[in-house]
């Protein structure tokens, strides 16, 4: 039968020491690789960002290489506009020596001719009329101002029957807003002629 060790208090605790190491380069392990994985997804980010702006730039290209495509051909057709006249001049094929027939009927019946082949035309053009543009409408992102403006007669007793707003442009230094008159529509009641009158703020 083997003789067991004597275990000894210090090899107890110089185990634990040991054992409390190895924890401690563990967890520092740990906190590392973290720290890789976390990294690696930082530089995954910045890649796919990359990619974007890669592909917006290539974009962007396509945009301006189609655009000076279009600018080389405007810039061949007005060159050939300018230049081709003077390459495209009018050459006679008559002859020098060729004899032509003279056409000369006289002044007075060509005159004659012209004379019969006139026909009076006339007609009455009516200029069409243009629709009125209406009011300029104000931008919708100019900021409001609402103001609520009462009649100054008295409204006691009357039916509210509407509202109406009129907007304004007004212009303050370096910035626009728009105003809204809100004026409230009032009707009174009927009279013994049973007429009835709308009451509404200036």
């Amino acid at each position: 039968m083997e003789k067991q060790p004597n275990i000894t208090p210090e090899m107890i605790e110089e185990n634990l020491l040991r054992i409390e190491q190895l924890a401690a380069e563990n967890q520092k392990l740990l906190e590392e690789n973290a720290r890789f994985f976390n990294t690696i997804e930082d530089q995954s980010t910045i890649i796919n960002d990359q990619n974007t702006t890669i592909d917006g730039q290539n974009t962007t290209i396509d945009g301006q290489n189609a655009t000076i495509a279009d600018l080389k051909f405007q810039v061949a057709q007005f060159q050939r506009m300018i230049f081709g006249s003077k390459r495209e001049r009018f050459v006679s094929d008559v002859h020098p020596s060729q004899l032509t027939i003279p056409f000369d009927f006289g002044d007075k019946k060509v005159e004659a001719v012209i004379e019969a082949d006139k026909q009076q035309i006339s007609y009455e053009r009516t200029k069409p009329s243009k629709p009125h543009p209406g009011r300029f409408q104000i931008p919708s992102h100019v900021p409001v101002e609402k103001i609520l403006v009462e009649p100054t007669e008295d409204v006691s007793g009357m039916e509210k029957i509407g509202v109406k707003i009129t907007s304004e442009l007004e212009y303050i230094p370096r910035s626009f807003k728009r105003i809204d008159y809100i004026r409230d529509v009032y009707i009174t009641k009927e009279d013994e002629t049973g007429t009835q009158r709308q009451v509404i703020a200036p």
